[in-house]
């Protein structure tokens, strides 16, 4: 018989959670990645709620391989995420989220939520943009 691995199998539930549940709020593409050490699928968002990410905001899900946790990683810039969708060491270092096993609908929710928490962010930096560029002619 053939097996998924481990890490796949928790990648695919949380994908399927996440569409069961977010499928209509979402835009985007799944992908796969592999760095030797993890596998999983790649989650790259360009809207969210009707709202268009600024680049695209890309989710890796995994499972740790020494803990079982379920990982979470994510950046909001695509210079993250390399040709062969890995993610840097920053993503590694710094924004990445560890849930226990089995653990799917708090690790599903806290992907959306940190995304909708992205794209507010973006728009308010837009918005400061474009309102730095307003100026009254008194002419």
């Amino acid at each position: 018989m053939i097996e998924k691995s481990r890490s796949l199998e928790v990648s695919e539930n949380l994908i399927n959670l996440l569409l069961e549940k977010h499928s209509n709020n979402l835009g985007g593409y799944i992908d796969t990645f592999n760095n030797c050490r993890e596998t999983g699928f790649v989650l790259k968002l360009t809207s969210i709620n009707n709202m268009n990410f600024k680049d695209q905001f890309v989710v890796w899900m995994h499972e740790d391989r020494i803990s079982d946790d379920i990982v979470i990683r994510y950046a909001n810039t695509f210079k993250d995420c390399n040709t062969n969708n890995m993610f840097s060491d920053r993503v590694n270092e710094g924004q990445s989220m560890f849930f226990p096993p089995n653990n799917y609908e708090v690790a599903v929710q806290y992907i959306i939520d940190t995304a909708e928490k992205i794209i507010k962010l973006e728009q308010e930096k837009t918005q400061e943009s474009e309102e730095d560029f307003e100026f009254e002619d008194d002419c």
